[in-house]
């Protein structure tokens, strides 16, 4: 009725089939509604458009709040419907475009989920392992500024807390297999809707981490080198996709809103598509579990037998890519405790004939090891890395543990690079890439065990040391 200036709410509910009506602008005061949606799962959850806005009733219309997100305007809203498999809100606004909010489950589980006494998860949407590679000449396509916004790629899992825990994680399994458990960062935790990401894939690779491996100078490059300068005429920076836009798993500082990717040469080969279960662990204690379904980009051909062969070969390497990590950083505090010892022989030069010489055959049996590992030089306590150390791993990947270009002695680089070759794709390798994957594996599995006799042989060194008053730390 604002045609005729009357400005007033006007929404009427009937429970007995409109024989009788009653009034349910509770909240609505000073707004002029344009259209009313009824929740598709819970019939007590109603969606009103008005002329600022979008406002939602959890009581059947007993109550009315304003619904805002981070980016919705204060625009009218003329139209609301509900998409039946994505199970979004679909809105149409006036002169402000078409805009979508994904998954309405915590929206339509809210009221129940604040009944729980501890934490609580919504059910989880199926998710979409989305093929990003394609045969696009890409290059050839400007600037791409009308581009939309997309939702993320990785699998969103919403959660109430009423209370904040100590320490919060997320688990998913599939039957009695941990795939991945994920330690939710503390801005995470508080009271209130939180969000916390997953990126579809097994445990990254780690070690503890002051046994990191330092990063050597002895392989290709990873960085992008400088910027062109910019072109005339054209805006820069360029424009974004979509209005004030936001990643829940990306966070606005890399990540604080929980998101868990691991790439670089650290990540772990996706799940497979098929049937999974996520809970939510507070405290130590399951308090909620929901079932996850992942599905496969239509686009990807990798089915069948050819997708488990696949996940195989891409876990084995992963499992050796861990262990050969493992060694590596070990190497690391070796190389550390042994250049600490050579600055302190060096200083008091004091030593027996018998560690002298076990110490000089440790250090070039460890200079020997090291660059099939990636391990720059040792490194001796309170002193400063060397520039340019000689035999590391090659930059590229960040933090990665033998990724990058890799030295052709490097053998945890050449496993890491093909791993990330045959994972970077859904395809079956070639015979080519499957012989680089098993050549690279033998040499990795060759060179543990070399490491492992250097690591029982600095042992005997340590011993023959101490008896010269002098400590060698070896790591177990």
């Amino acid at each position: 009725n604002h045609r005729e200036n009357d400005y007033a709410p006007h929404v009427w509910v009937s429970t007995d089939f409109g024989a009788t009506f009653r009034h349910s602008t509770n909240g609505l005061d000073g707004e002029v509604v344009r259209t009313l949606t009824e929740d598709t799962r819970n019939r007590d959850v109603l969606y009103a458009g008005t002329e600022s806005g979008i406002f939602l009733s959890l009581d059947r219309g007993a109550s009315w709040r304003r619904l805002r997100g981070r980016n919705f305007p204060n625009v009218r809203v003329d139209e609301l419907t509900i998409h039946p498999r994505d199970n979004a809100l679909i809105v149409a606004s006036h002169g402000r475009s078409i805009w979508i909010l994904d998954d309405l489950a915590p929206i339509q589980e809210y009221t129940a989920a604040t009944r729980v006494a501890n934490a609580s998860l919504f059910s989880l949407p199926t998710v979409l392992q989305w093929k990003y590679k394609d045969d696009r000449n890409d290059e050839f396509w400007g600037h791409q500024s009308f581009i939309g916004e997309n939702p993320p790629v990785e699998a969103v899992m919403s959660y109430y807390l009423a209370a904040r825990p100590t320490s919060l994680a997320v688990r998913i399994s599939q039957g009695n297999r941990v795939v991945r458990e994920l330690a939710v960062p503390v801005d995470s935790t508080t009271i209130g809707l939180q969000t916390v990401c997953w990126d579809m894939r097994g445990t990254p690779i780690t070690v503890e981490q002051d046994s990191q491996p330092a990063r050597g100078g002895g392989g290709g490059g990873g960085g992008g080198g400088a910027r062109p300068s910019p072109i005339a005429g054209i805006p820069a920076p360029l424009p974004s996709a979509g209005y004030e836009a936001h990643n829940p798993c990306r966070g606005d500082g890399g990540g604080s809103s929980g998101g868990f990717g691991s790439g670089g040469g650290n990540a772990a080969p996706y799940a497979a598509p098929g049937e999974y279960s996520v809970a939510l662990v507070t405290d130590g204690r399951v308090t909620s579990t929901k079932p996850l379904r992942i599905i496969m980009d239509p686009s990807v051909r990798l089915t069948g037998e050819a997708r488990v062969a696949y996940d195989r070969l891409l876990n084995d390497l992963h499992a050796r890519h861990q262990r050969g990590a493992e060694v590596a950083a070990k190497l690391t505090l070796l190389g550390n405790q042994i250049a600490t010892v050579q600055a302190r022989i060096d200083s008091a030069p004091a030593l027996s004939a018998d560690a002298k010489a076990s110490f000089t055959s440790l250090k070039a049996a460890f200079d020997s090891v090291r660059i099939k590992f990636g391990v720059a030089p040792g490194r001796a306590a309170g002193s400063s890395p060397a520039a340019g150390a000689g035999g590391g791993s090659g930059g590229g990947a960040q933090g990665a543990f033998g990724g990058g270009a890799a030295n052709a002695g490097n053998a945890l680089g050449r496993l890491a690079g093909i791993k990330s070759s045959i994972g970077g794709i859904w395809e079956a390798p070639s015979d080519a890439m499957r012989k680089q994957a098993s050549e690279a594996s033998e040499a990795l599995d060759k060179a543990i065990a070399e490491a492992n006799r250097v690591l029982e042989s600095a042992r005997a060194t340590s011993r023959a040391l101490a008896a010269s008053g002098r400590t060698l730390k070896v790591p177990e």
